[in-house]
Protein backbone atom coordinates (compact mmCIF):
# COMPACT_ATOMS: atom_id res chain seq x y z
CA UNK A 1 0.00 0.00 0.00
CA UNK A 2 1.22 3.50 -0.60
CA UNK A 3 0.24 6.07 1.55
CA UNK A 4 2.11 8.94 -0.86
CA UNK A 5 4.25 10.99 1.26
CA UNK A 6 5.90 12.65 -1.31
CA UNK A 7 4.71 13.82 -4.63
CA UNK A 8 1.23 14.25 -6.07
CA UNK A 9 -0.06 15.26 -2.48
CA UNK A 10 -3.25 17.78 -2.82
CA UNK A 11 -3.31 21.27 -1.44
CA UNK A 12 -5.03 24.41 -1.66
CA UNK A 13 -1.63 26.75 -3.41
CA UNK A 14 -1.80 30.40 -2.81
CA UNK A 15 0.83 33.23 -2.94
CA UNK A 16 1.59 34.02 0.59
CA UNK A 17 2.53 37.89 -0.53
CA UNK A 18 -1.16 38.48 -2.43
CA UNK A 19 -3.42 39.47 0.09
CA UNK A 20 -5.73 37.96 1.63
CA UNK A 21 -3.16 34.90 1.94
CA UNK A 22 -0.26 37.20 3.41
CA UNK A 23 -2.62 37.28 6.98
CA UNK A 24 -2.08 33.77 8.75
CA UNK A 25 -5.57 34.30 10.26
CA UNK A 26 -6.93 33.53 6.93
CA UNK A 27 -4.54 30.62 6.19
CA UNK A 28 -5.71 29.01 9.11
CA UNK A 29 -9.59 29.75 9.01
CA UNK A 30 -9.20 27.90 5.87
CA UNK A 31 -7.08 25.00 6.80
CA UNK A 32 -9.73 24.72 9.99
CA UNK A 33 -13.14 25.40 7.74
CA UNK A 34 -12.12 21.99 6.24
CA UNK A 35 -13.33 18.50 7.90
CA UNK A 36 -10.82 15.95 6.76
CA UNK A 37 -12.21 12.79 8.27
CA UNK A 38 -15.69 13.54 6.89
CA UNK A 39 -13.67 14.47 3.63
CA UNK A 40 -11.80 11.31 3.45
CA UNK A 41 -14.50 8.72 3.78
CA UNK A 42 -17.11 10.94 1.13
CA UNK A 43 -14.54 11.38 -1.54
CA UNK A 44 -11.91 7.99 -1.38
CA UNK A 45 -14.52 6.38 1.02
CA UNK A 46 -11.59 6.36 3.48
CA UNK A 47 -9.26 5.37 1.74
CA UNK A 48 -7.20 8.65 2.34
CA UNK A 49 -5.22 10.35 4.28
CA UNK A 50 -3.91 14.09 4.79
CA UNK A 51 -1.58 14.32 2.52
CA UNK A 52 1.52 16.46 4.13
CA UNK A 53 4.48 16.17 1.98
CA UNK A 54 6.53 19.26 2.79
CA UNK A 55 9.33 16.94 2.78
CA UNK A 56 9.01 13.15 2.13
CA UNK A 57 9.06 11.06 4.69
CA UNK A 58 12.38 9.94 5.60
CA UNK A 59 13.67 13.18 5.56
CA UNK A 60 11.39 14.18 8.00
CA UNK A 61 13.29 13.64 11.33
CA UNK A 62 13.79 10.36 9.51
CA UNK A 63 10.14 9.50 10.44
CA UNK A 64 9.35 5.22 8.98
CA UNK A 65 5.63 6.43 8.27
CA UNK A 66 4.12 9.45 7.18
CA UNK A 67 1.93 12.05 8.94
CA UNK A 68 -1.35 11.98 10.11
CA UNK A 69 -4.05 14.19 11.50
CA UNK A 70 -3.03 13.77 14.90
CA UNK A 71 0.60 14.73 14.38
CA UNK A 72 -0.68 18.10 13.04
CA UNK A 73 -1.10 21.52 14.09
CA UNK A 74 -4.46 22.42 15.60
CA UNK A 75 -5.39 24.77 12.52
CA UNK A 76 -5.44 20.85 10.89
CA UNK A 77 -8.32 20.40 13.21
CA UNK A 78 -11.63 20.63 12.07
CA UNK A 79 -13.61 23.86 13.68
CA UNK A 80 -15.80 26.15 11.94
CA UNK A 81 -16.19 28.15 14.44
CA UNK A 82 -13.00 28.91 15.17
CA UNK A 83 -12.39 29.39 11.35
CA UNK A 84 -15.48 32.47 11.59
CA UNK A 85 -13.61 33.85 14.65
CA UNK A 86 -10.52 34.69 12.83
CA UNK A 87 -11.67 35.41 9.41
CA UNK A 88 -13.61 38.18 11.72
CA UNK A 89 -10.74 38.88 13.68
CA UNK A 90 -9.22 39.55 10.26
CA UNK A 91 -11.82 42.06 8.92
CA UNK A 92 -13.46 40.02 6.89
CA UNK A 93 -17.40 39.36 7.65
CA UNK A 94 -19.35 36.26 6.20
CA UNK A 95 -19.67 36.24 2.45
CA UNK A 96 -17.27 39.37 1.91
CA UNK A 97 -14.20 37.32 0.86
CA UNK A 98 -14.58 36.43 -2.97
CA UNK A 99 -11.70 34.08 -4.45
CA UNK A 100 -10.87 31.98 -7.57
CA UNK A 101 -10.03 28.95 -7.41
CA UNK A 102 -7.82 27.69 -10.87
CA UNK A 103 -8.97 23.41 -11.25
CA UNK A 104 -7.65 21.50 -13.74
CA UNK A 105 -10.41 19.61 -15.76
CA UNK A 106 -8.03 16.63 -16.53
CA UNK A 107 -7.03 14.31 -13.81
CA UNK A 108 -9.14 15.86 -10.86
CA UNK A 109 -12.85 14.70 -9.95
CA UNK A 110 -15.15 17.46 -9.73
CA UNK A 111 -16.53 16.51 -6.90
CA UNK A 112 -13.00 16.77 -4.94
CA UNK A 113 -12.90 20.84 -5.11
CA UNK A 114 -16.67 21.05 -5.16
CA UNK A 115 -16.49 19.46 -1.89
CA UNK A 116 -13.87 21.92 -0.34
CA UNK A 117 -15.45 24.85 -1.95
CA UNK A 118 -18.92 24.07 0.22
CA UNK A 119 -16.57 23.84 3.17
CA UNK A 120 -15.29 27.25 3.11
CA UNK A 121 -18.57 28.87 2.28
CA UNK A 122 -20.20 27.49 5.04
CA UNK A 123 -17.46 29.62 6.98
CA UNK A 124 -18.13 32.54 4.79
CA UNK A 125 -15.59 32.32 2.18
CA UNK A 126 -17.06 32.37 -1.18
CA UNK A 127 -15.42 30.56 -4.26
CA UNK A 128 -15.84 31.00 -8.11
CA UNK A 129 -13.91 27.81 -9.67
CA UNK A 130 -12.28 28.37 -12.75
CA UNK A 131 -11.56 25.30 -14.65
CA UNK A 132 -9.51 25.37 -17.35
CA UNK A 133 -7.39 22.88 -19.50
CA UNK A 134 -4.26 20.96 -18.52
CA UNK A 135 -2.41 22.86 -20.25
CA UNK A 136 -3.57 26.27 -18.97
CA UNK A 137 -3.10 24.62 -15.55
CA UNK A 138 0.41 23.95 -16.08
CA UNK A 139 1.13 27.06 -17.14
CA UNK A 140 0.17 29.11 -14.69
CA UNK A 141 1.47 26.67 -12.01
CA UNK A 142 4.71 26.96 -13.30
CA UNK A 143 5.25 30.79 -13.52
CA UNK A 144 2.59 31.25 -10.27
CA UNK A 145 0.14 33.46 -12.34
CA UNK A 146 -3.44 31.92 -10.45
CA UNK A 147 -5.94 34.33 -9.32
CA UNK A 148 -5.90 33.62 -5.80
CA UNK A 149 -6.55 29.53 -5.12
CA UNK A 150 -4.95 26.54 -7.14
CA UNK A 151 -6.35 23.23 -6.58
CA UNK A 152 -3.49 20.77 -7.73
CA UNK A 153 -0.79 18.42 -6.50
CA UNK A 154 2.80 18.75 -5.73
CA UNK A 155 5.05 16.89 -8.06
CA UNK A 156 8.75 16.54 -7.93
CA UNK A 157 11.32 14.59 -9.83
CA UNK A 158 13.95 14.88 -6.78
CA UNK A 159 14.41 12.25 -4.18
CA UNK A 160 17.27 14.80 -1.82
CA UNK A 161 15.58 17.08 0.61
CA UNK A 162 16.67 20.00 -1.21
CA UNK A 163 14.66 19.65 -4.09
CA UNK A 164 11.73 20.12 -1.49
CA UNK A 165 13.17 22.54 0.61
CA UNK A 166 13.91 24.86 -2.30
CA UNK A 167 10.48 25.12 -2.95
CA UNK A 168 10.00 27.74 -0.04
CA UNK A 169 13.18 29.52 -0.06
CA UNK A 170 13.17 32.90 -1.10
CA UNK A 171 13.81 33.84 -4.43
CA UNK A 172 13.76 30.29 -5.91
CA UNK A 173 12.55 29.11 -9.54
CA UNK A 174 10.08 27.00 -7.99
CA UNK A 175 8.57 28.87 -5.21
CA UNK A 176 5.51 29.85 -6.89
CA UNK A 177 3.92 30.71 -3.62
CA UNK A 178 5.50 33.79 -2.91
CA UNK A 179 7.21 32.78 0.33
CA UNK A 180 9.98 34.74 1.84
CA UNK A 181 10.95 33.60 5.18
CA UNK A 182 14.15 34.51 7.49
CA UNK A 183 13.63 31.19 9.63
CA UNK A 184 13.03 29.19 6.73
CA UNK A 185 15.68 30.06 4.55
CA UNK A 186 18.69 29.54 7.32
CA UNK A 187 17.06 25.68 7.78
CA UNK A 188 17.07 26.01 3.90
CA UNK A 189 20.31 26.60 3.73
CA UNK A 190 21.87 24.78 6.59
CA UNK A 191 20.38 21.29 5.25
CA UNK A 192 22.76 22.05 2.11
CA UNK A 193 25.85 22.51 3.29
CA UNK A 194 25.05 19.38 6.25
CA UNK A 195 26.56 16.34 5.36
CA UNK A 196 25.38 13.71 8.02
CA UNK A 197 22.20 11.78 6.62
CA UNK A 198 20.80 12.08 10.62
CA UNK A 199 21.61 15.75 10.87
CA UNK A 200 19.80 16.80 7.55
CA UNK A 201 16.93 14.47 8.73
CA UNK A 202 16.21 16.83 11.93
CA UNK A 203 16.48 19.80 9.65
CA UNK A 204 14.26 18.37 7.42
CA UNK A 205 12.01 17.94 10.65
CA UNK A 206 12.29 21.49 11.35
CA UNK A 207 11.22 23.11 8.12
CA UNK A 208 8.44 20.67 8.16
CA UNK A 209 7.19 21.85 11.24
CA UNK A 210 7.31 25.18 10.45
CA UNK A 211 5.82 24.87 7.31
CA UNK A 212 3.09 23.31 8.63
CA UNK A 213 2.61 25.76 11.72
CA UNK A 214 2.69 28.54 9.17
CA UNK A 215 0.63 27.44 6.23
CA UNK A 216 3.23 28.78 3.78
CA UNK A 217 1.75 28.65 0.35
CA UNK A 218 -0.21 25.52 0.85
CA UNK A 219 -3.51 23.99 2.97
CA UNK A 220 -2.95 20.12 2.68
CA UNK A 221 -5.78 18.10 1.67
CA UNK A 222 -6.54 14.48 1.67
CA UNK A 223 -4.85 12.45 -0.79
CA UNK A 224 -5.83 8.38 -2.15
CA UNK A 225 -4.25 5.96 -1.13
CA UNK A 226 -3.10 3.72 -3.64
CA UNK A 227 -1.97 -0.76 -3.56
CA UNK A 228 0.40 -2.37 -5.88
CA UNK A 229 0.28 -5.85 -6.39
CA UNK A 230 2.70 -8.11 -7.24
CA UNK A 231 3.07 -11.92 -7.94
CA UNK A 232 4.17 -13.56 -4.99
CA UNK A 233 7.90 -14.41 -6.79
CA UNK A 234 8.80 -10.16 -6.92
CA UNK A 235 10.87 -9.86 -4.13
CA UNK A 236 12.13 -6.42 -2.79
CA UNK A 237 10.13 -4.07 -5.27
CA UNK A 238 9.44 -0.73 -3.54
CA UNK A 239 6.54 1.62 -5.30
CA UNK A 240 5.47 4.62 -4.83
CA UNK A 241 5.79 4.39 -1.12
CA UNK A 242 8.90 6.24 -0.95
CA UNK A 243 9.05 8.75 -3.73
CA UNK A 244 5.74 8.86 -5.59
CA UNK A 245 7.08 9.97 -9.01
CA UNK A 246 10.35 10.05 -9.02
CA UNK A 247 11.46 6.35 -8.53
CA UNK A 248 9.22 5.25 -11.08
CA UNK A 249 10.32 7.69 -13.55
CA UNK A 250 13.70 7.05 -12.63
CA UNK A 251 13.28 3.30 -12.22
CA UNK A 252 15.70 2.81 -9.82
CA UNK A 253 13.44 0.86 -7.82
CA UNK A 254 14.35 -1.95 -9.70
CA UNK A 255 17.89 -2.00 -8.80
CA UNK A 256 17.56 -3.60 -5.33
CA UNK A 257 14.36 -6.18 -7.16
CA UNK A 258 14.90 -9.59 -8.29
CA UNK A 259 13.00 -12.83 -8.95
CA UNK A 260 12.51 -15.58 -6.06
CA UNK A 261 12.55 -19.03 -9.00
CA UNK A 262 11.47 -21.09 -6.35
CA UNK A 263 8.16 -19.54 -5.75
CA UNK A 264 7.29 -19.72 -9.64
CA UNK A 265 5.10 -22.11 -10.79
CA UNK A 266 7.14 -24.49 -13.48
CA UNK A 267 5.42 -23.29 -16.64
CA UNK A 268 6.05 -19.69 -15.38
CA UNK A 269 10.25 -20.35 -15.03
CA UNK A 270 12.39 -19.04 -18.46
Amino acid sequence: MNEQNSGSNFYLGFNVKEKPFDDIRVRRAMAMAIDYKASIKALFGGNARIGFSTVPTDWDGGRQFPRTEKDAPEWYKYNPEEAKRLLKEAGYAPGSLKLKMLISSTGTMPSEPALYMEYLKAVGIEIEAQLVDATTWRTKYNTGTWDDLLYGATITGGSDLNDWATVLETGAPSNIFGVSDPKLDELIRAQRVELDRTKREQIGKQIADYDYETLNGRVWLPSPLFYHFFRPWVQSLVGHDVYFWATYWGLNVLEDAWLDRTRMPAGVQR
